[in-house]
């Protein structure tokens, strides 16, 4: 579907009475209906943030069963807005059942990787994650990648605080020499006419079938990492590191740190846990609720959780649950492990028997506690409830605990709390005491 109505006539003729040269900017995002009102709403901060002499032809990549009720609300733009225009390309049932291991993540994030084809007509793009809230226009963005690299990102701040080992291990098995250059893939400037001509989308395709642990975005920096720009945190500004200058510092400039605390152009709420029509205490979820709320959307469809977290409710559980096992095993060796111990430790809970990992490396005694195998838990242990600390893989290792027999009434879920958590609380949740 494409409009270009009587309103977009009328701007360009705006534009040429006062001699304006129009900058014509291709933006891409890719939904499904679950996220179809959240980038509605990018849009619209788009669109209200742009100056008169940008115009952005606007691309939604949607599946085969997508549904035309959301299309018909960005007809609802057509009211206010005569700087764009849209199209909607069906992408039918393109990676269906593609690799997923990021919860929050669906299979609509893949269809990036086949830009260049799509968009024949433009050497370049740019493409926007749905959860972005954008402050101001974007014609330097657009202009500002040069001729010989694939893409422009900002990096991605938790690939580049890793420790060394953790940063060697997963380089090691996605294929690059080190993070340097890793970005997030949220906000991207794609060099689509190069990425044509040295054939990327099919080595995008190939690598992909290698399930790595960040998908697409995974593999958007390992084939292009050679040929991947810097650009400034200001264009792609993390919600869950906004507050964290002293982080952020070891990964960018001062000066961008400042710059992008002061004048963010794009607000990112990445990740699971800070979506604003999920909770509204997240930083800029204010300004994201003021285009929302005049935007004329059914929002209950949002199915907004304004309880904060649900889960966080669990902890406090998990403390009486843990009193009447005896056998504990915390599962996933790593820093994030050794606090939930001595968390708990400190809480009374000192029956917490054996760390299991997968890792043979990490195998053996470490302080009061041995790192065992799976098979050797089930040797030792008659009846082991294990606590899954592991951030990243906990289906997998669900799945292996499933396979051999444990009941999910044995299995807990350990979901780190920290900033990303303390971010979505009023100050009189801040005050109670959580296992962080």
């Amino acid at each position: 579907m494409i409009y270009v109505g009587d309103k977009v006539w009328i701007y360009f003729r705006i534009v040429i009475m006062l001699g304006v040269e129009t900058m014509n900017i291709p933006i891409v995002f890719a939904l499904n209906d679950e996220y179809a009102l959240p980038t509605f709403i990018a849009l619209e901060s788009l669109l209200k943030s742009a100056k008169v002499s940008t115009f952005y032809h606007i691309y939604y990549l949607v599946p085969n069963e997508f549904s035309t009720h959301y299309i018909q609300q960005i007809e609802k733009l057509k009211t206010k807005y005569s700087n764009f225009s849209f199209v909607s390309i069906n992408m039918k049932d393109a990676f269906k059942g593609a690799y997923i291991r990021l919860e929050h993540i669906s299979e609509q994030t893949y269809y990036r990787l086949l830009l260049p084809e799509l968009l024949q007509e433009w050497e370049r793009c740019l493409y926007l994650d749905g959860d972005v809230l954008v402050r101001d226009d974007l014609a330097m963005l657009y202009s500002s990648l040069c001729d010989d690299n694939y893409l422009a990102g900002v990096k991605s701040p938790g690939y580049h605080l890793n420790s060394s080992y953790k940063e060697k291990a997963s380089c090691d098995k996605i294929g690059i020499e080190s993070y340097d250059n890793y970005v997030n893939a949220g906000v991207l400037v794609f060099n689509l006419k190069k990425m044509r001509e040295d054939k990327i989308t099919g080595k995008l395709l190939n690598i992909i079938k290698k399930n790595l642990p960040s998908q697409d975005q995974d593999a958007l920096n390992v084939v292009c990492y050679s040929k991947i720009q810097q650009l400034p945190l200001k264009y792609n500004v993390p919600v869950l590191y906004r507050n964290q200058q002293d982080e952020l510092k070891k990964v960018f400039t001062s000066e961008e740190v400042e710059e992008a605390r002061r004048e963010p152009i794009i607000v990112h709420f990445a990740g699971g846990y800070t979506k604003p029509w999920k909770n509204r205490n997240v930083i800029y979820a204010d300004e994201w609720w003021d285009i929302a709320e005049v935007s004329g959307y059914d929002l209950e469809k949002l199915k907004m959780k304004e309880s904060n977290f649900v889960w966080k409710s669990q902890y406090p559980s998990l403390l009486l649950r843990l009193n009447a096992e005896r056998e504990i095993v915390v599962f996933g060796y790593s820093e994030i492990s050794r606090k939930l111990v001595c968390q708990l430790e400190k809480r009374g809970i000192n029956h917490i028997r054996y760390y299991c990992d997968n890792d043979a490396r990490k195998w053996g005694r470490e302080a009061d506690k041995e790192i065992c195998s799976l098979r050797d838990i089930l040797e030792k242990c008659i009846s082991p409830f294990f606590i899954i600390a592991s951030q990243g893989y906990y289906r997998d290792i669900y799945s292996q605990l499933r396979e051999n027999g444990i009941n999910e009434d044995k299995i807990y879920r350990y979901k780190k709390l920290g900033e990303k958590f303390l971010l979505c609380l009023n100050e009189e949740e801040r005050k109670k005491d959580y296992i962080l």
